[in-house]
């Protein structure tokens, strides 16, 4: 048995007190202690020797090591490095290898933690690495729908003369449609060239621009976005941080994005139901194969797909079950014709 963690040094010198005293036995002075008859024997040993000094604890780390590098080899390295400052261990020691073939050099990961010990390393300034962004262009599907405008930066010809070249290009075909300097980045130069490339190449669904160009708004931001609100109709739910809901003892995934919101049901009838995210319709809920099915976008190309402005409310309406009109033809015996060709003349 070892000695406890607690006041060791001062145990053992009780221990050493009480054996001198003559009135312990070993076996009796182990057991009041609660140590082993070995640990007692090593502690008189080590009195014997080193005195009281002995009883402290002493340091633990090996005398040697079998993979320490030798002070003899650690030199040349150093030296080295010393005449060229710019060569980093790998380069050091091919150098090395050349110059003695009978001497085995460490590895290149404990030179250059000898020169780090050295104070001989610069280490190197941490770069911000961010995901790279694939698809700025994800609405750009075919030619002359999405252009791209910008200026390149301003520079000086031979003159001295300084000039700002406006770019043109097509996002889709990366075509470039007009590379034009201008003497002044004012809005009578860029829009004359901008119109001389609409009567060109025809005029697109959308521009792109850089941020940059436009103001910060002067409102405040509120410090909270207030929840949405819900009609008294619908039931609300939350979404939990993994995209699902619970129903009925089933988790159901609608979308990642709205981990943590509040999202509200619309019944349409016992089988279907609208999910909405405040005044948005997101999808329709199938309550007998538990599944969410997306509603279809809105047709036609807004500035969204282009990256700019608000999108459109989207407008779903619910579809009505009901029995369907089978080989109209309108005005031939047609009640529906015949109300609307009444009603017309009253409309004007």
């Amino acid at each position: 048995m070892p000695w406890k963690v607690s006041r060791v040094v001062e145990k053992r010198k009780q221990f050493v007190e009480k054996w001198l005293s003559e009135n312990w036995t070993m076996t009796e002075l182990c057991a009041h202690h609660g140590i082993s008859r070995r640990a007692g024997y090593n502690t008189l040993a080590r009195y014997q020797r080193d005195s009281w000094k002995g009883l402290e604890a002493g340091h633990r780390a090996p005398r040697r090591h079998p993979n320490l590098t030798p002070p003899a080899m650690e030199q040349p390295i150093v030296e080295l490095r010393h005449e060229h400052m710019r060569w980093g261990p790998r380069k050091l020691k091919v150098v090395l290898q050349r110059k003695y073939h009978d001497v085995t050099w460490p590895a290149a990961s404990t030179m250059g933690e000898l020169l780090h010990r050295e104070g001989l390393l610069i280490p190197r300034k941490k770069r911000r690495r961010t995901d790279p962004y694939t698809t700025p262009f994800a609405a750009a599907s075919a030619p002359n729908r999405v252009w791209c405008g910008d200026f390149k930066g301003w520079s000086r010809t031979q003159d001295g003369e300084r000039i700002d070249p406006l770019t043109i290009t097509d996002a889709c075909t990366r075509y470039l449609l007009r590379c034009q300097a201008v003497e002044k980045t004012d809005t009578v130069r860029v829009q004359a060239i901008f119109e001389a490339a609409f009567r060109e190449h025809g005029l697109p669904q959308a521009i792109r621009t850089p941020a940059h160009c436009y103001a910060s708004s002067p409102r405040p931001y509120p410090a909270r976005v207030p929840e949405p609100e819900y009609d008294c109709s619908m039931t609300v739910r939350r979404v939990a941080p993994g995209g699902q809901f619970s129903w009925k003892h089933h988790e159901i995934f609608v979308s990642e994005t709205l981990q943590g919101e509040r999202i509200g049901w619309q019944p349409i009838d016992d089988r279907w139901y609208t999910i909405y995210f405040a005044q948005f319709p997101l999808g329709r809920f199938d309550s007998r194969t538990r599944t969410v099915h997306r509603l279809p976008p809105a047709a036609g190309f807004y500035k969204t797909d282009a990256g700019e402005g608000e999108p459109p409310l989207p407008l779903h309406p619910i579809p009505k079950t009901g029995p369907k009109s089978v080989n109209h033809v309108p005005g031939l015996n047609c009640q529906r014709c015949a109300r609307l060709d009444i009603l017309t003349p009253l409309l004007g």
